[in-house]
């Protein structure tokens, strides 16, 4: 993700550091206590000092700041706008990251003491539209979205099934049935209970831990939509009763989040489901071919792995029958040329024991055969005999016609096989 240090909301936070606020966490559901959660992480981050209030409470302090959400919106909710007119005599109130619609006389403080963030474009246009303050008037993102794309890792798992997590309140678009297995997750916390991090942070969790054992979620709750995609689930979501959903996923989640799909859903999909079910489906196909390629690769690695363990057995096999060869090859020799020493000692013993007679060469063998010696020097011919034919053997043997065949096909290798080789066994 695009980093967002330079985000006006970032360096407003900057701008409060070391300062002391009265913060005000939206109150609502989970989905808000996910929110809170975000903000008390951001506000550790930027050393900035805080102590939190009721929905219903008044403080002097110099700097309000209100939770951000999706509260500011005229007919439906008034929480929000009840805390900034209680305190437009404070220095300043900022109001963190929200969807907005209506409230133009709310909107008038902005110049007065009021700083709004948008957290989507819409708000942001019709909050100018309504006379804002330019100035003090800002475009950003949800707090949740300030979290690092690795931040819930400890909770990674691919799951199994799909979580079917619709609104059951008044902002669910009513464009498709609830189910018996459906789940309104963030209505597991409702109300005004975001004070304590430690408890906005093991409610995030839960929910997230909830998730966890789930492939697919099928949900129009933002917040719902917003921590599976971190938890990098493959999501549908599909808008609630207003823009809320759609502009906040075509702002801050379409690039961010490749695993979540939104689903622009009309009257006329009401009662059909087919469409869901499909882009789960492609969800789960995209998932599947993944991890059939991954499994063909590491099915693959290992075929190389055993031909390379295999050739490097059979290279080192071939250089031992070449040594012990060798070996033999040189011992023989020693033994051929020994065997020669001694015919010629005993050739020439034989000779001065005939006291100088001259013997002419035709008949050497006869003469040799005739003296007192002549079983010694049969022993030494079958001596000779015995070593010719051993070297005779060796040249004529499999094993000599196996090395050769070996040198032959180990010259058809290609040279960085044979030098990669030559080094290993050497």
């Amino acid at each position: 993700m695009q980093s967002l240090e330079h985000d006006r909301f970032i360096e407003t936070l900057k701008t409060l550091e070391g300062k002391h606020v009265a913060f005000f966490p939206k109150s609502g559901n989970a989905g808000d206590g996910f929110i809170a959660y975000a903000t008390y992480t951001l506000f550790e981050k930027y050393n900035i000092s805080y102590t939190s209030y009721s929905q219903d409470e008044k403080v002097d302090d110099k700097i309000v700041i209100i939770g951000g959400g999706g509260n500011l919106i005229e007919g439906k909710y008034e929480d929000v706008a009840k805390i900034i007119w209680r305190h437009r005599k404070n220095e300043r109130i900022i109001l963190l990251p929200h969807t907005v619609v209506g409230y133009k006389e709310i909107i008038a403080e902005t110049h007065n003491n009021l700083e709004i963030f948008c957290r989507e474009p819409v708000s942001y246009e019709l909050i100018l539209l309504n006379g804002a303050n330019e100035n003090k008037t800002h475009l950003s993102h949800d707090v949740t979205f300030y979290l690092d794309d690795e931040h819930f890792s400890e909770l990674f798992e691919k799951g199994e099934g799909v979580l079917f997590a619709l609104r059951t309140d008044g902002e669910s678009s009513k464009n498709i049935a609830i189910s018996d297995e459906n789940i309104d997750l963030s209505l597991s916390w409702n109300g005004d209970y975001w004070k304590n991090p430690k408890f906005c942070y093991y409610a995030t969790l839960s929910m997230a831990s909830y998730i966890q054992s789930y492939e697919s979620v099928l949900t129009d709750r933002l917040h719902i939509s917003i921590l599976s995609a971190f938890l990098k689930k493959n999501v549908i979501m599909m808008p609630n009763d207003y823009y809320k959903n759609q502009a906040i996923y075509e702002h801050s989640m379409k690039a961010r989040f490749l695993n979540l799909k939104f689903i622009n859903s009309s009257s006329s999909l009401a009662n059909d489901t087919n469409s869901f079910k499909h882009s789960l489906k492609e969800c789960g196909e995209d998932s599947q071919t993944i991890k059939n390629q991954q499994e063909e690769i590491d099915r693959l690695t290992e075929v190389l792995k055993d031909s390379q363990a295999s050739l490097a057995e059979q290279m080192a096999l071939r250089e031992n029958s070449e040594r012990k060869l060798q070996i033999k090859l040189n011992d023989w020799e020693e033994q051929f040329e020994a065997a020669e020493i001694n015919h010629s000692a005993n050739e020439a013993r034989i000779r001065a024991e005939l006291g100088g007679q001259l013997v002419h060469k035709t008949n050497l063998g006869q003469i040799l055969q005739n003296t007192p010696n002549e079983l010694e020097i049969n022993n030494l011919r079958k001596e000779l005999e015995i070593s010719n034919g051993r070297l005779s053997e060796i040249f004529g043997s499999t094993t000599w016609k196996l090395m050769t065949k070996i040198n032959i096909i180990a010259s058809k290798l290609p040279k960085f096989v044979r030098k990669t080789f030559r080094k290993t066994f050497k």
